[in-house]
């Protein structure tokens, strides 16, 4: 659960960042 948590965080941090 934790890593699907993660990537989901990661993309949304990528989309947020770009």
């Amino acid at each position: 659960l934790h890593l699907m948590s993660g990537i989901i965080l990661g993309d949304v941090a990528k989309i947020v960042r770009m």
